[in-house]
């Protein structure tokens, strides 16, 4: 079954800001909400509280996750402040990386965005540094071979 979700809107009180919403995925049988969900669900009688209560009524065997925000500080995956920030610190001779990046991106020379500037989708982008920086592929592939090698290992001793 595909991962099929849906999102639960609640409208809260007066006394409180913003929407909330639940995720239900049916492909896992997960009921999805934030950290900050959770902590208002604590709450006996609140919308947040309202609306897991009757999640967990329609959809009974499903299980509750709580997602946390991702940490801050560093980069996560490969983004393109990332790419951005590698480039600089990383210049190549002869090429000028950063004003390539900055077209790609649909930006101009200083770093602004173009008006009706044509933009590579992520994975284009990504595409294009990965070329130009295959060090971060054979360092991944190094990483896999480790952990192949390792599977394997264990693998070998479980049927031994």
């Amino acid at each position: 079954m595909k991962n099929i979700s849906i999102m639960i809107w609640v409208v809260p009180d007066n006394n409180q800001k913003g929407y909330k919403n639940m995720k239900i995925m049916f492909g896992r049988k997960v009921i999805e909400m934030s950290e900050k969900e959770a902590r208002e669900a604590e709450n006996y009688g609140s919308p947040a509280y309202i609306a897991l209560t009757d999640a967990m009524r329609q959809f009974e065997g499903f299980t509750v996750e709580v997602k946390g925000k991702a940490k801050a500080g560093g980069f996560k995956g490969l983004n393109r402040e990332f790419m951005k920030a590698h480039i600089k610190a990383n210049p190549k001779e002869g090429r000028n990386l950063l004003a390539e990046f900055n077209t790609l991106c649909g930006l101009d020379e200083e770093g602004n965005k173009k008006v009706f500037a044509a933009v590579a989708s992520v994975g284009e982008l990504r595409m294009w540094f990965l070329n130009e920086y295959p060090e971060f592929t054979d360092s991944r592939n190094a990483v896999k071979k480790i952990l192949d090698n390792t599977r394997k290992e264990i693998a070998d001793k479980r049927s031994a």
